[in-house]
This record gives structure tokens, C-alpha cells and sequence, in this order.
């Protein structure tokens, strides 16, 4: 968290010129409050709620901070590399 951003590498990573994308971004940090709503500034808290919020949504990406997961059971630990 020493990041301002710490989305921007993958921000970056999505922005073409060419053909910039057109549908939604999610946002997920591992210590976001219970009532995110998916944006940048307000991160839904699991990954889990983003895929529910995804697939009702057409086109999306999916942005996950670095940080431990625990959900339904599996642990899913992310860094960037």
C-alpha cells in the first residue's frame, strides 16, 4: 500500500490507443469496506463480489490489488510481478 495507485500498472496494461476498451472496470482490495460498490474509490472487498457484479454487466475487467483472499475455503494470494 506505499503505491498512490496501486492499480495503475494495470490501468496502464489495459489502455490501447488503438482500440480503447468500452466496457466496465471492477475494482477489488483485499481491506475495502463490506459496502464497496466496485469502483475505483469504492473496491468491492472480494473477488468473489466483482465476478457477481461482471456477469451481469457484459464487457468487464476485473482489477485486484495485491493482498490475501480468503474465499469459499481456497486461499488466493496476489502480487504483482
Amino acid at each position: 500500500e506505499g503505491n498512490d495507485d496501486e492499480y495503475a500498472e494495470q490501468d496502464n496494461h489495459d489502455n490501447n490507443e488503438d482500440q480503447p476498451f468500452q466496457g466496465i472496470h471492477f475494482y477489488v482490495k483485499h481491506n475495502a469496506a463490506d459496502n464497496g460498490d466496485g469502483s475505483k474509490t469504492s473496491p468491492f472487498k472480494s473477488i468473489q463480489q466483482a465476478y457477481n457484479a461482471a456477469n451481469t454487466s457484459g464487457m468487464y475487467i476485473i482489477h485486484v490489488s495485491e493482498g490475501e483472499y480468503w474465499e469459499h475455503r481456497y486461499r488466493r494470494q496476489l502480487t504483482h510481478q
